[in-house]
C-alpha cells in the first residue's frame, strides 16, 4: 500500500456485467495503469512529494497549526465536445446540466444527501465549477481509449487550454463500455484533466422542456463527473484500491474490503475492523455505487483536497477563492540574521489576525507573532517566502514574495555547464539561468531534432535558477523523442538532470565562482541582409569566438533591441516601407560581456511597386486565349495586345511544384510563337533576379503549352506579380515592347511550407515566425468547396483577443497578422470553417 502511496495512479472507470450484480457497473483498472506510470520516475518522484506534502499539512492541520481553508474556490471549466455523430455532440444543456450537478455535490446542496446515514457526516466541499468555454470537433474516429489521444491535437484530439488554471474536461466516446478516467495531480500539463464520455455526463433530472439529453442509465445523474473530479483533486476510491489491511488516506471513512455496486441496503459491512463503524460508507462518491445511490463527501476528503489548494500544492494555482477571511496582505515583509541554514522572518502586523501563515519554500508555519526564524534550512539555498493573516474564519491574502538565500559554502564550483539533448520538436524547447531577476543566460530558436549542445556558464560565485521550457507543455522526454539536460559543475558533479517534465522545470543551485570572466566575444563576422519586404528583413553572420563560451546575440534596430537568439541569424519584422534602418548584432557570454558591434544599413521596400511595362501592339494575328494555373482557369480572349488581370490570383506554398497551361489562338496562319513566364519572388518590382523567368518555350502550331515549375523556398512571402507573355518568332524578355503578340499580368500569393513530419504530429496550420514578435502569418488549406474561414486567436486562460472572417478561401492561404498588441505567452490559434477546425499553438515573445 505505501508503493501505491507513493504514486497516485489514474483511474480508469469501466462498465461490464458481473455475476453478483445483473445490469452494468463501474469498475477499475487502476492496477495496470498504476505499473504503466510507474515507467516514469519523474512522475513518480513528482507524487511522491505531493502526497508528503499532504500529509505535512493534514499533521499541521490537526495540531491547529494550519488554518483551514475558508470560503469558497471556483474552478474555471473548459469543455471539449469530439463527437462522431449528432448524438454525441451533446448540446450546451446538457453540458451544462454536468456543471450545475458538480456544484451541487461539491457544495452539499444536492437533495439526495438526506439519505446520508446518521453515523456519517456529509461535508461542503467548498468548491464550486464554471463553464468559461466550449470547444466542439468533428472526428471520423468512433473510439478513444484510454491513451490520451484525445487531448492531443497530433492524434486527432483537442490539446488541453492553460491546465494549470483551467479544469479541462474531454467528453468524447471513449470505447469498450467505459465511462470515464481521470488524472490525479502531479502528471503531465499537457495531458491534465478529466475524460467521460458523452452519456454518462449531465443528468435526466434537468432535462429542459422539449430536449431529450443523450444519457445511459444507470449512469445518468452526473456523477461519473462528480468521481472523476474527486480524483483530479486527489481522493482515492472509499476502500483504498486494496482490502481490508488498506484505506483511501481518509480518517473519516470506513474501511472497506472492495467497492459496493449497485445500490446496496445499509448497514453493509466487508470489514469487521474497520473504525468502529456499522457500514461500508458505499454512498460516497469515490465509491462504484449507481448514480442514484452516492450523495456524499467527507471532512477527511475536503482536508484532504485542501491540501493541493496550499502553497506548494500540485494544483495551487487552481481556481479563485471568494468569501473567508478578508484581513489584508500583511506588508514589509523583510529578512535578516541569513546564516548558512537560518534566516529571520519579521512582518507589519495585520489589525484583526490571529495568527500568520509563513510559507518557506513551500512549506507553512502558523505562528502567533510578526516574526520567525527559520532553521534547519539547507545552505546557499534561495527560498521564496511569503505570508499571511488569519481570523477566526479563514485567512487572507498572501503578501508579495521575496527570496531570501541562505549564506554558506554549500555551492557548486563553477563554472557550470549545461548539455543539452533535443527531442524531435526542439523549436519547442528553451532555457534560461537567472540571478536575481536578471536573466545572465539563455537558449532557444533551435531547429535540429536529435542533436546535441553544450552551453558553460562562467557568471562567479551567487545563486542561480535554471529554468528549462516547453512550449507544447510536454517535455523533450519521451513521448517524442528522448531529449535530456543535465547540468554539472566544473568537478563533473550533476546539479541537476531531467527531461520527463510538463511546460517547465526548474533547479535552484549556487556556485562558488572559479574567478571573474572578463574577455568579451568577438564581434560577429560578415553581417548582411537578406529576404527585405516591406515591412521585415533576415540578417546573417559568422559565429563570434570567446574564451569561455558564446551564450547568444543581441540583434538591435536603430539602437534599440529588437531581440536575442542563439542561432546566426534573425528575422527582423514590423518594419516601416521605404525607410532606411540600421541593423547592429552583439555577442554576449555567460559572464555577460559583450562583443563590439557589427552593423548593416537596411532599407526597406515600397509599398508602391511599380513593374515595368510590357506591351504588344497588334494581336489582329494572335494573342493568348488562356491561362490556368492553380485557382486561376481564366479565358481571356484578344486585349489588344495588353492585360491587368492582377485581380486574379492564386496560392502557392514554397517548395512545392505547380504547372502552368497557356492556350494560344489565331485570326489565321499559325507561326512561330515564344512564350515565358515570370514571377517576382523577392518582391522588388522587376522579373530580373535569378529563377524568377519560370517557364520558357516555343511552338509552332496551334496547341496549348504546360510546364511545370517550383517555388523556391528563397521566395518572400505574400502577394507578388506573375506575368505571362508570348511573342511572334522570337523569345519574349519582360519588359519591351514587340510588334506581334500578348502580355497578361496575375497575382501569385506565396505562402509558406507545412511543418516537416517527423513523428504522428501533422497539422494543416502552419505559423510563421513562431515563436513570433509582432507579426506571424497563418497558413491554411482549405480542401473542398470555396467556403468563409474564422480565425481566431486564444489567450491561455481561453479569452477571445483576435478574431476575423476571411471570406471565400479556397486551396492553400495565407493571411499575415499584427500581434504586436499581445502581451507576451502562449496562444491558440484556432481555424474553423464548414469542413474543418483545427488549433496551433502560438508562442508570443
Amino acid at each position: 500500500m505505501l508503493k501505491r502511496l507513493l504514486i497516485t495512479c489514474m483511474v480508469l472507470c469501466s462498465v461490464y456485467s458481473t455475476y453478483a450484480q445483473v445490469g452494468p457497473v463501474r469498475n477499475c483498472a487502476a492496477q495496470e495503469l498504476l505499473e504503466k506510470q510507474n515507467d516514469n520516475p519523474k512522475i513518480a518522484e513528482k507524487r511522491k512529494q505531493i502526497e508528503q506534502h499532504t500529509r505535512e499539512f493534514l499533521q499541521r492541520k490537526s495540531k491547529g497549526m494550519a488554518q483551514a481553508r475558508t470560503g469558497v474556490l471556483t474552478i474555471p471549466v473548459i469543455v471539449h465536445v469530439i463527437y462522431s455523430n449528432s448524438q454525441e455532440n451533446i448540446s450546451d444543456a446538457q453540458i451544462q446540466s454536468q456543471i450545475d450537478v458538480l456544484n451541487e455535490d461539491f457544495r452539499k446542496l444536492n437533495s439526495d444527501v438526506s439519505g446520508v446515514p446518521a453515523e456519517f457526516t456529509a461535508t461542503d466541499m467548498q468548491i464550486e465549477f464554471s463553464l468559461s468555454q466550449i470547444t466542439r470537433k468533428s472526428s471520423t474516429r468512433t473510439s478513444w481509449g484510454t491513451n490520451d489521444d484525445m487531448k492531443k491535437s497530433s492524434q486527432g484530439g483537442v490539446d488541453p487550454i492553460d491546465p494549470a488554471h483551467n479544469m479541462n474536461m474531454w467528453i468524447c466516446n471513449i470505447g469498450g463500455g467505459i465511462l470515464g478516467y481521470a488524472q490525479f495531480p502531479g502528471g503531465p500539463a499537457s495531458t491534465d484533466g478529466v475524460v467521460f464520455s458523452p452519456q454518462y455526463c449531465g443528468s435526466k433530472d434537468k432535462e429542459p422542456v422539449g430536449e431529450t439529453f443523450y444519457l445511459s442509465a444507470p449512469f445518468d445523474k452526473g456523477r461519473t463527473a462528480t468521481h472523476e473530479v474527486g480524483h483530479y483533486l486527489n481522493l482515492r476510491h472509499i476502500w483504498g484500491d486494496g482490502n481490508c489491511n488498506v484505506d483511501d488516506f481518509v480518517s473519516d471513512t470506513p474501511t472497506a474490503s472492495a467497492p459496493n455496486y449497485g445500490c446496496p441496503n445499509y448497514p453493509s459491512k466487508s470489514c469487521t475492523n474497520n473504525g468502529g463503524f456499522t457500514s461500508d460508507m458505499f454512498m460516497n462518491y469515490m465509491d462504484y455505487v449507481d448514480d442514484a445511490c452516492m450523495f456524499m463527501f467527507t471532512a477527511g476528503q475536503k482536508a484532504r483536497v485542501d491540501a493541493i489548494f496550499e502553497p506548494g500544492g500540485a494544483r495551487e494555482n487552481l481556481g479563485s477563492s471568494t468569501g473567508g477571511c478578508s484581513l489584508a496582505a500583511p506588508s514589509g515583509l523583510a529578512s535578516s540574521n541569513i546564516a548558512d541554514n537560518s534566516f529571520t522572518l519579521s512582518w507589519n502586523a495585520v489589525s484583526g489576525a490571529a495568527s500568520y501563515d509563513v510559507s518557506v519554500g513551500g512549506t507553512v508555519t502558523t505562528v502567533a507573532g510578526t516574526s520567525r526564524t527559520f532553521t534547519g534550512l539547507t545552505a546557499g539555498t534561495a527560498y521564496a517566502c511569503k505570508v499571511r493573516a488569519n481570523c477566526a474564519s479563514g485567512s487572507g491574502a498572501y503578501s508579495s514574495e521575496i527570496t531570501v538565500t541562505t549564506t554558506g559554502s554549500n555551492c557548486y564550483a563553477g563554472p557550470v555547464t549545461l548539455t543539452l539533448v533535443f527531442d524531435d520538436y526542439p523549436a519547442e524547447t528553451s532555457w534560461s539561468v537567472t540571478s536575481g531577476g536578471s536573466t545572465v543566460a539563455s537558449g532557444s530558436g533551435y531547429s535540429t531534432k536529435g542533436a546535441t549542445i553544450t552551453e558553460t556558464f562562467n557568471v562567479g560565485a551567487g545563486a542561480y535558477t535554471f529554468t528549462i521550457n516547453d512550449s507544447y507543455g510536454d517535455g523533450i522526454c519521451c513521448s517524442y523523442g528522448n531529449g535530456s539536460y543535465t547540468l554539472r559543475d566544473a568537478s563533473n558533479n550533476v546539479i541537476a538532470t531531467g527531461g520527463s517534465f510538463g511546460s517547465s522545470e526548474s533547479v535552484n543551485y549556487c556556485t562558488e565562482g572559479s574567478g571573474s570572466d572578463t574577455q568579451a566575444p568577438t564581434a560577429p563576422g560578415n553581417l548582411s541582409a537578406s529576404g527585405v519586404t516591406q515591412t521585415s528583413a533576415t540578417v546573417s553572420w559568422t559565429a563570434s569566438t570567446d574564451n569561455v563560451g558564446v551564450t547568444g546575440y543581441d540583434v538591435y534596430v536603430n539602437g534599440s533591441l529588437n531581440g536575442s537568439t542563439t542561432s546566426t541569424s534573425s528575422t527582423i519584422t514590423g518594419l516601416t516601407a521605404s525607410t532606411t534602418y540600421t541593423i547592429a548584432v552583439r555577442a554576449k557570454d555567460a559572464a555577460g560581456n559583450e562583443s563590439p558591434a557589427s552593423s548593416v544599413s537596411v532599407t526597406t521596400l515600397s509599398n508602391s511597386i511599380t513593374y515595368c511595362d510590357s506591351k504588344g501592339n497588334n494581336t489582329s494575328d494572335e494573342w493568348i486565349q488562356s491561362v490556368q494555373i492553380g485557382s486561376i482557369n481564366n479565358n481571356s480572349g484578344s486585349n489588344g495586345g495588353y492585360a491587368d488581370f492582377t485581380s486574379q490570383s492564386t496560392s502557392v506554398s514554397k517548395g512545392s511544384s505547380y504547372t502552368i497551361t497557356i492556350t494560344p489562338a489565331w485570326a489565321g496562319t499559325v507561326y512561330r510563337e515564344a512564350y515565358g513566364v515570370w514571377i517576382d519572388y523577392n518582391q522588388d518590382g522587376d522579373f530580373a533576379d535569378a529563377g524568377e523567368q519560370v517557364y520558357s518555350r516555343s511552338r509552332t502550331n496551334a496547341s496549348s503549352v504546360s510546364g511545370s515549375f517550383t517555388i523556391p523556398s528563397s521566395a518572400l512571402s505574400g502577394a507578388t506579380r506573375m506575368r505571362v507573355s508570348m511573342k511572334y518568332n522570337a523569345d519574349p524578355t519582360s519588359c519591351e515592347t514587340f510588334t506581334y503578340g500578348e502580355v497578361e499580368d496575375y497575382t501569385v500569393v506565396v505562402g509558406g511550407s507545412a511543418r516537416s513530419v517527423q513523428a504522428a504530429d501533422m497539422s494543416d496550420i502552419g505559423l510563421f515566425p513562431n515563436p513570433a514578435f509582432t507579426y506571424t502569418t497563418v497558413h491554411f488549406s482549405v480542401a473542398g468547396d470555396v467556403q468563409d474561414v474564422d480565425l481566431s486567436i486564444f489567450d491561455a486562460m481561453g479569452r477571445s483577443v483576435y478574431k476575423q472572417t476571411i471570406s471565400q478561401v479556397s486551396g492553400s492561404h495565407d493571411e499575415t497578422i499584427d500581434i504586436s498588441s499581445l502581451k507576451k505567452g502562449l496562444y491558440h490559434v484556432v481555424i474553423r470553417g464548414k469542413d474543418m477546425n483545427q488549433t496551433k499553438k502560438l508562442l508570443v515573445k
